[in-house]
């Protein structure tokens, strides 16, 4: 099974996973900034954070709709923020 991302926004993934050595972790951009409101993400890398599935019994379908849909709104934001800063700079 390829890495794939789970679905894009204009300008990057915000979530994608990877299948190896018999596991699915499941990866979300700006994870990091998530990690507060979901403590169960791990790693701890700068950005990213994941879970990881052994068997499909181990997903909360559910938690996991959560997780993808404020990490979407964590990237729209980040977007619009930096399209604000951009046509700021413009206007000076």
């Amino acid at each position: 099974m390829p890495n794939r991302p789970v679905t894009t926004i204009p300008t990057a993934p915000y979530a994608f996973y990877v299948y190896a050595m018999g596991k699915v972790r499941l990866s979300f951009a700006n994870g990091a900034a998530l990690h507060k409101q979901f403590s169960t993400l791990l790693g701890g890398a700068k950005i990213v954070r994941y879970l990881e599935f052994s068997t499909l019994r181990d997903i909360d379908d559910l938690f996991v709709k959560r997780l993808i849909d404020e990490s979407l709104l964590l990237n729209m934001e980040k977007d619009a923020l930096n399209d604000l800063r951009k046509e700021f700079k413009q206007q000076r």
